[in-house]
């Protein structure tokens, strides 16, 4: 059998006949995009998210206000996350099981058939497959909007579960606009990714190095519901009197463990906590 180039290639777990042209064009635009960003110097911030998590990196970019493009690779999977003054603007991949038909079939939104022949249609008419998709009336505009928001809001969080990977900051990219709204910005994506992410005991192994160590606030205590907590978390984060230890601050808080150390490490991956 002829092996394909590498960027023609479809995720082993997914059916071809599901993505479409869309969906190959990100692919080959990220993995151009990566193959540059990951060889050539000067790049700001770079590491691995073995030593620093995701919403560790996004977060000192969001205190810095950075414009540019963050490239996050694990094994054959890479993202880049568009920032603009520390806000997401928008998340390409290379991921093809992300894309927009497939994500509607695993929604149950569509068939399986209905989106092949949505895509046989794109292939004839050159038109986006939501807008195929929408004329076929197989999805209602609700339908569409709500999946494509879902698509973005998927590539965003995804890579907050890496343990394992490296990042590059270019910080002389230029950030792309997506035509769909992005519901969590600033702060707020990264409070958000934890949430979704980071267990008691990812929580407990990022905290370690830093559990007994004597906090301060940066500046002036930070609103925490502006930085994305809500409001449980942002009555919780009210308790916290600093210089303290996280150790400290978790039995001060009157909230469930978890809860606790979701807020506490929130504050130091956005920078509002530094060591004393």
């Amino acid at each position: 059998m002829e092996r394909r180039p590498a960027d023609e290639l479809i995720d082993a777990t997914e059916s071809a006949v599901l993505v479409d042209e869309a969906a190959l064009n990100e692919k080959r635009q990220v993995e151009t995009e990566a193959g540059v960003a990951f060889h050539t110097g000067g790049a700001r911030v770079s590491g691995t998210f073995a030593d620093i998590p995701i919403a560790g990196v996004l977060g000192r970019l969001w205190r810095e206000r950075a414009s540019g493009a963050l490239l996050a690779r694990r094994d054959q999977v890479k993202k880049i996350i568009y920032l603009r003054q520390g806000n997401a603007t928008n998340v390409r991949s290379n991921l093809v099981s992300e894309c927009l038909g497939q994500l509607l079939v695993k929604e149950r939104i569509i068939s399986a058939a209905q989106c092949e022949a949505s895509i046989a249609s794109m292939k004839k008419s050159r038109e986006p497959q939501g807008e195929i998709l929408t004329k076929m009336g197989a999805i209602t505009a609700g339908n569409l909007q709500f999946a494509l928001e879902l698509q973005l809001e998927n590539k965003l969080f995804e890579p907050f579960s890496w343990t394992t990977g490296e990042y590059r900051f270019d910080a002389g990219a230029e950030p792309v606009e997506s035509n769909v709204r992005i519901e969590w910005q600033g702060a707020a994506v990264i409070v958000e990714g934890i949430r979704r992410s980071f267990d008691e005991k990812r929580l407990l192994v990022c905290m370690d190095p830093v559990m007994d160590a004597r906090m301060r606030w940066r500046g002036v205590v930070p609103s925490f519901p502006t930085l994305g907590f809500t409001p449980p978390e942002s009555a919780a984060a009210l308790k916290l009197i600093l210089p303290a230890s996280p150790r400290a601050m978790i039995g001060r808080m009157r909230c469930a463990k978890i809860v606790a150390l979701r807020v506490i490490y929130g504050l130091i991956a956005l920078e509002q906590m530094l060591p004393a």
